[in-house]
């Protein structure tokens, strides 16, 4: 219930200042920087960065708890 009471409350914080949310989400980042710059050139490029952003950490979290709880294998990656 507390998840549901702050993701709401993300989501009315991203409506009306965007990079305060990304801020709160992923702190002092270049993804904050980005979205500064992208409220400055415009309010609604802000908003739509702000929910990318907040959907990426959001997955990120849901994948390592997943992996944490044994429930995911951890994906070979090649570099």
């Amino acid at each position: 219930m507390a998840s549901d009471c702050a993701a709401f409350l993300l989501v009315i914080l991203t409506i009306l200042v965007p990079p305060l949310a990304v801020f709160i989400t992923t702190g002092c980042s270049v993804d904050f920087v980005i979205n500064i710059f992208l409220t400055i050139l415009g309010y609604i490029p802000g908003i739509i960065h702000a929910f990318y952003v907040e959907y990426k950490y959001a997955r990120l979290e849901r994948e390592a708890a997943a992996f944490e709880a044994g429930t995911i294998a951890p994906v070979p990656t090649a570099y």
